[in-house]
């Protein structure tokens, strides 16, 4: 089966299987390979597959079709070819059950620094963990930035995590491409001896090193990284503080909430959105006092955070917190109170539902329920109608 490597600029590599037919290309959503990327047109290109062989075609996209760097209409696609469509380079694999591993990690020391780079593109799609000591070998002693890339972005597929040192070493890179592969990588393959070591770099001189380790450790999430971010919260820098909050409500540790809470005291230096953002997104009950007491905040980014937040707590008492604020003289105010109650409704309803039944059939439900949408919107005609949630309401509190 052949396969295609997609590869763009802030994204990981991703493989695609080609067993036949059409396969379109391009910026549009109804293409089978969507490219992320301002160049490309809606349809930009697509590969046609009959009779064991595959070509590649220009759609007549506005910057042109580029095989191995000649501008084409039309090619039959050989195995290695590399295509560029706007900003996206796709590589033409004609067998994917043909590839050796052997000869892949062989190719890792290869003079071409594009076979470089593609020997380990193919091993992280392969899952090829006997590549994992020739990947970091190869990480060591390069210094083509694209293989770098190349190779990190292998190592966080495989899940190296012994792998943790030399890429932390390379965290503090100037190159955007060589530093989105790093901080994936490092997500992928964290344990609390890279949480502890990633935490030093929440000290590093340079601001945006600091930034960028409180972003990786709120990814990272669990109860050592959110030790660590909390450690971070009297940074000097404005912009610091701003990610090692945010970076709390991803990590949705609950033993942050008093922390973050705390925060909310000093608005100079915890501006009150970012605090009550990340409150929601922990979705502690605990912080439902300072959610609904920010409903009466004059500004209204902190409204609607504090409304969303609500929302998301999915405790009843957000209930009658949210319904006065459906004649709001501010629309986005109305629509944001009118989002949260659609929640809190589908979550009380479901927990009636789950508190009529009992044992296997309970948990029956639970299950059934995972990956629901909880908005509730399909059910619900309420929308603003702040009559008709006052009714609902009541005849909830009534029951």
């Amino acid at each position: 089966m052949a396969l295609l490597l997609v590869k763009q600029k802030g994204h990981e590599t991703k493989s695609f299987p080609i067993t036949g037919g059409t396969i379109t290309i391009g910026r549009a959503g109804a293409n089978h390979i969507v490219l992320a990327n301002k160049y490309a047109s809606g349809r930009h290109c697509e590969i046609r597959c009959e009779d064991g062989r595959c070509t590649v075609h220009d759609l007549n996209s506005t910057n042109g079709v580029f095989a191995n760097g000649t501008k084409v209409s039309m090619k039959v696609l050989d195995d290695g070819d590399r295509i560029l469509a706007g900003a996206a380079m796709l590589v033409f694999v004609a067998d994917e059950e043909s590839i050796s591993i052997e000869s892949l990690i062989s190719q890792l020391g290869h003079a071409d620094a594009s076979r470089r780079e593609l020997a380990a593109n193919l091993l992280g799609q392969l899952g090829a963990a006997a590549a994992g000591d020739a990947l970091m070998k190869l990480l060591r002693k390069e210094t083509d930035v694209k293989v770098q890339s190349a190779a990190v972005e292998a190592i966080g597929f495989l899940g190296e995590t012994k792998a943790a040192k030399a890429l932390l070493a390379l965290f503090d890179t100037k190159d955007v491409v060589l530093r989105s592969a790093v901080v994936k990588a490092i997500i992928r393959i964290a344990d609390e001896k890279t949480v502890t070591e990633l935490a030093h770099s929440l000290k590093h001189a340079e601001k945006r090193v600091r930034v960028l380790a409180a972003y990786v450790l709120g990814q990272i999430r669990g109860a050592h990284a959110s030790k660590q971010l909390r450690r971070a919260l009297d940074d000097e820098s404005f912009e610091v503080r701003e990610a090692v909050v945010k970076a709390l409500g991803d990590s949705g540790d609950l033993q942050s909430v008093d922390a973050l809470i705390e925060s909310a005291k000093d608005t100079q230096r915890y501006p009150l959105v970012w605090v009550l953002d990340s409150l929601g997104k922990i979705e502690s009950p605990k912080a439902f006092p300072i959610l609904s007491g920010a409903l009466a905040e004059r500004n209204v980014e902190v409204r609607m955070a504090a409304i969303d937040g609500i929302g998301r707590l999915r405790l009843k008492e957000g209930v009658p917190a949210l319904i006065p604020l459906l004649d709001d003289s501010d629309a986005r105010i109305r629509r944001c109170a009118a989002g949260s109650l659609e929640k809190l409704k589908a979550a009380i309803e479901r927990e009636r539902k789950l508190a009529s039944r009992s044992g296997e059939v309970r948990k029956t439900i639970e299950i059934s329920a995972i990956g629901e949408d909880e908005s509730g919107s399909a059910k619900s005609a309420f929308r603003e109608d702040k009559a008709a949630w006052e009714q609902w309401w009541a005849k909830q509190a009534a029951e």
